[in-house]
């Protein structure tokens, strides 16, 4: 591992609880410092009062979904990474993601090697701006 996971704050934002807890479990268990939310919605609220380093992000999601998201993201924080974990049926591709703005799209059911490689990369990129 090339980066301090400690020193990272990272946002989950998934909607279905199983994966979710996982998801967060697998982070809080390298070092990352993982706060959660069930929708886009909570999680743009949650980024007016915190700051996160990374956020790992469904797509399909009630309320906000991950495509509002990561608009929304942008407009407040254009550097910082953004995640997608996303399922054989959501109505976007991979390279709208990237033209979005996203940093890495990761297919559901996700590969926890694949996905903490994909953060750490992505963590890199934001240490050396």
């Amino acid at each position: 591992m090339l980066i301090e996971p400690n020193k990272y704050n990272v946002l989950v934002v998934e909607d279905e609880t199983d994966l979710r807890e996982i998801l967060v479990f697998i982070l809080q268990d390298i070092g990352y410092n993982v706060s959660e939310a069930v929708n886009g919605e909570e999680a743009l609220k949650m980024c007016q009062t915190n700051s996160y380093d990374a956020i790992i992000s469904d797509i399909r999601m009630p309320k906000v979904d991950g495509v509002q998201l990561l608009k929304s993201l942008r407009s407040i924080n254009p550097e910082i990474p953004l995640i997608f974990l996303v399922t054989g049926f959501a109505d976007i591709k991979e390279a709208e993601c990237y033209k979005l703005g996203a940093n890495a799209f990761i297919n559901k059911p996700y590969d926890v090697t694949e996905m903490t490689d994909k953060l750490e990369k992505s963590l890199s990129e934001l240490i050396k701006k």
